[in-house]
Formats: C-alpha cells, structure tokens, sequence
C-alpha cells in the first residue's frame, strides 16, 4: 500500500507548475509542511525554485530567500542555493546572491560551474569588480573556467568595469590565436 507521503507528493508538486499568485504558493507551501514533505530534497528544490525563478516578484524572491534560511532541511542542497543566486543575480537585489555564495561554503559544499556563472553575473551588475576577480580565481582553481558559460561572464563582467585589458586577456587565454 501506497503511503501518504507517496500519493500526495505528485499532486502537491504538479499544483507548483499552475499556481500564479504568490498567496497560492504560501498555501502550496503550507500543505508540503503538513504532510511533512518539506524535509524531502527534491520538494524544497521544487517550491524555492517556482518561488525564486517562475514568479518572478521581489515579494517571491525573498520568501524563497527566508524559506531556504529556515529550512527543515539541516543541509540545504547546492542546487537550492544556486537557483537563489540565480535569481538574486537577475533581481534588485543581486547583492544577496554573494550572501548565498558564503552560506555554499559554510555549509561545506562544493560550487559548481553554475554558481561561478551565476555569482560572476551577480558581481557583473554590482559593479564588484574585486569580488569578481575572486570568483574568477576560484573558478579556475575549481577547474570550471572553460565552462562557456563561466567565460561569457567573467568577459562580460571585465567589459561591464571598464577593464577591457582583463576581458580581452581572458578571452584570448580561453580562446588562443591560430598558429599559422
């Protein structure tokens, strides 16, 4: 037989894909605490990222931010604090996505290429050219700086300050000239 938790997850998580209104979504949310589905992974993922990225409001966006920071879960997984650096890369707020980048690596996770691309975004439109030559160091100390994605921001973010020596040495290390 069937348990509670199996026959309502479906459900629950397909009424995220529909709902358009930030109220719905704090109902959806309160039903995956009753039937205790917020200590699953996969449902936080799946509510923090229809939140954060899919509604795209500050209002979501930061209750996103306070349902991860007080989570059920005792670690949040990566992709929960990459879908938030993500989205906090594009807000008004791009300042909290370095909040999130610190909490990765309190929690002792390993950024991937995504939270480089995402964290070098986030310093490109804060104009934080000093901390996104950090994130570009320890892109390429991570092994992620020929991740395409990785590059194009860190070009963008060297072009965006002004620093078109850093920008074009970037490219050309990525992207050496044909030999003849």
């Amino acid at each position: 037989m069937a348990s509670l938790k199996s026959l309502t997850k479906r459900p629950i998580l397909t009424l995220l894909e529909i709902q358009t209104s930030l109220r719905s979504l704090q109902q959806i949310h309160t039903q995956l605490l009753v039937h205790a589905l917020l200590h699953d992974p996969l449902s936080l993922n799946h509510l923090i990222t229809t939140l954060s990225l899919h509604h795209n409001s500050p209002q979501s966006l930061l209750y996103s931010h306070h349902l991860l920071s007080h989570s059920l879960l005792s670690k949040p997984t990566l992709f929960s604090f990459n879908t938030l650096i993500r989205a906090f890369s594009k807000s008004p707020y791009p300042h909290h996505s370095l909040h999130h980048h610190n909490l990765i690596l309190r929690y002792s996770l390993r950024p991937d290429n995504y939270t480089f691309n995402f964290l070098i975004r986030a310093c490109a439109q804060l104009g934080m050219l000093c901390i996104g030559s950090s994130a570009h160091a320890a892109a390429m100390k991570r092994g992620f700086i020929s991740d395409p994605h990785v590059r194009s921001g860190l070009i963008r973010m060297y072009a965006e300050s002004g620093s078109t020596e850093a920008s074009k040495r970037v490219l050309t290390i990525l992207n050496p000239p044909m030999l003849s």
